[in-house]
């Protein structure tokens, strides 16, 4: 079974990096990371894992497979970021809710991406005091407490950002819905195929997500090829929780350039990519 991918380190030709986290809401499921770096070549991706252990400790993945769901910490995922780069990790692009106030339902950046994004099948998610309730808080704790604080109106030093993959891709895609790559819906999107049919028809769309981001990160669409054949359904899961993460990279990288914008209030913001992050 795969569990991480190493794409050589930037040791200390990085310009800029960023930290993509497709966070799970609860404990009962592992977040994919991502590490991309800007470096002479342009942005390269570093490090992807489909869990926090499995980025850290990637030496041991049976050690890792154990404590995969696993509460982030912080402190670790920061100090091997900093190895593979020679310097802090300077933007973490997250996918979960994040506030400067307490979440107890939805947000104005909830309502605001889901009125831009509702018609193509992208609105959000909503959010409680439980989902992701204490997981989320701690994240944020932990990042704030690490000098990472929330921005929600402008990119400014160091800092995390709230990101959604859905919206993200059709915006990177140009396409007028959201995108059929989860593989837990794969009988929603093609009821008339066989299993292994849909299993082609996912591995297309994801084949595809990756040219497309190709554009901007070297080294992406070798990951398709690093997965091979997954024989388990949580192989599938994981290559969907990396990709994800991938995505949150690239958002972190477009808001990097000016080339994404905050939809929400001064409280919580969603970031979203403009002109399908590319630079004119």
């Amino acid at each position: 079974m795969f569990g991480w991918w190493e794409f050589g380190g930037a040791g200390g030709g990085a310009v800029r990096s960023v930290l993509g986290i497709d966070a799970a809401w609860t404990t009962k499921n592992p977040s994919g990371v991502a590490l991309v770096a800007e470096t002479s070549n342009g942005w390269e991706l570093i490090r992807v894992a489909g869990s926090y252990s499995e980025f850290v400790n990637p030496e041991n993945p049976h050690q890792s497979d154990k404590n995969k769901y696993q509460s982030c910490n912080v402190n670790e995922l920061l100090r091997v970021c900093n190895d593979l780069l020679d310097d802090p990790v300077e933007l973490i692009a997250i996918d979960m809710p994040l506030s400067f106030a307490p979440i107890n339902a939805r947000r104005v950046a909830d309502d605001s991406v889901s009125a831009m994004y509702a018609r193509n099948w992208c609105a959000t998610h909503s959010p409680n005091c439980d989902r992701p309730g204490a997981v989320g808080q701690r994240l944020y704790d932990q990042l704030t407490l690490a000098e990472y604080p929330l921005m929600t109106e402008r990119i400014s030093g160091r800092g995390m950002i709230e990101v959604y993959p859905h919206p993200a891709l059709v915006e990177l895609m140009g396409t007028e819905k959201r995108l059929p790559y989860k593989h837990s819906k794969m009988r929603n999107y093609w009821p008339d195929h066989s299993p292994e049919e849909r299993r082609v028809e996912l591995r297309k769309v994801w084949h595809e997500i990756l040219i497309a981001m190709e554009r901007r990160i070297l080294g992406i669409a070798e990951c398709l090829d690093a997965g091979a054949e997954f024989q388990r359904g949580s192989e599938w899961k994981r290559f969907e929780d990396i990709l994800d993460a991938i995505v949150c990279a690239f958002v972190g990288i477009c808001a990097l350039d000016g080339l994404a914008v905050p939809l929400g209030n001064v409280e919580a913001a969603i970031w979203i990519p403009t002109n399908g992050g590319l630079k004119a």
